[in-house]
């Protein structure tokens, strides 16, 4: 029928998660250890694989938007003994099969996935945004860490943003490890951000601050990619903006655990 056709589909709960790839279930993540961040704008732009395939290289955490399955990229993502990737799959499209969503990869084997869809749809298509939480062990430590991976709903109102905003709370409040929170926030307006801000402050992270000097005019010239921690020390970090094959540019960090 022709509303199937023009409209994706989308997931129940049973079917939202999905695990590929493999690692050694006895890894752990080292004292530091390096993330990239990055909306990948599901490969849609000429040079991405090879821009790709370069900054997962030497990573230990990769935080994901707009990742797709049942591409021509899919190998990337099943390499053996490379990563473990966790997607949070928010839809799907009916002719091409192919599957957008967030997606965590890590060079370690994750013990916990989880995910919080936003309660209201995007207009138009009637979509979601997604929240994945993964928690990977470290080290010579008990505690483990927490990923967080956003992609915030836009187009909507502001009490719509900020319901979906409220379970990160949810994700976060009850790990006592340390914690990252990374992704694409779509603050395009003050009030927006105001509200990350303050839920970041509420779980007592600290946002990474990063060199703004150059946005994607396609942005409104507002930053919407943040990245935010908690229980780590962070070494160095970098918003990559000679990397030009998304709509958003990449963010790379390293940190060490505390």
């Amino acid at each position: 029928m022709p509303y199937r056709k023009l409209f994706p589909e989308l997931y129940d709960s049973e079917n939202t998660l999905q695990v590929i790839g493999g690692v050694h279930a006895d890894a752990c993540l080292e004292k530091s250890f390096s993330v990239l961040v990055w909306n990948v704008y599901k490969g849609r732009m000429r040079g991405w694989e090879q821009d790709f395939r370069n900054l997962i290289e030497g990573k230990q955490i990769v935080m994901l938007q707009e990742s797709v399955m049942n591409t021509r990229y899919d190998p990337i993502f099943q390499t053996p003994e490379k990563f473990e990737w966790v997607l949070a799959k928010t839809f799907g499209h009916t002719h091409t099969k192919m599957t957008t969503g967030v997606k965590t990869g890590a060079v370690v084997k994750s013990t916990a996935q989880g995910f919080y869809i936003s309660e209201d749809m995007e207009p138009l298509f009637r979509t979601p945004k997604m929240i994945l939480a993964t928690t990977y062990p470290i080290k010579g430590s008990e505690q483990q860490l927490l990923t967080v991976n956003m992609h915030a709903i836009n187009f909507v109102s502001y009490e719509k943003f900020s319901r979906h905003m409220a379970k990160v709370v949810i994700a976060i409040e009850n790990h006592e490890g340390p914690v990252i929170l990374a992704g694409d926030f779509n603050t395009w307006s003050s009030l927006r951000y105001k509200r990350l801000q303050d839920i970041a402050e509420h779980m007592g992270l600290t946002e990474v601050k990063l060199s703004k000097r150059r946005t994607r005019l396609s942005h409104f010239n507002r930053h919407l990619d943040h990245l935010f921690y908690k229980g780590l020390e962070l070494v160095n970090a970098e918003m990559l903006t000679q990397v030009i094959t998304s709509d958003h540019f990449p963010i790379t960090a390293e940190f060490k655990i505390l």
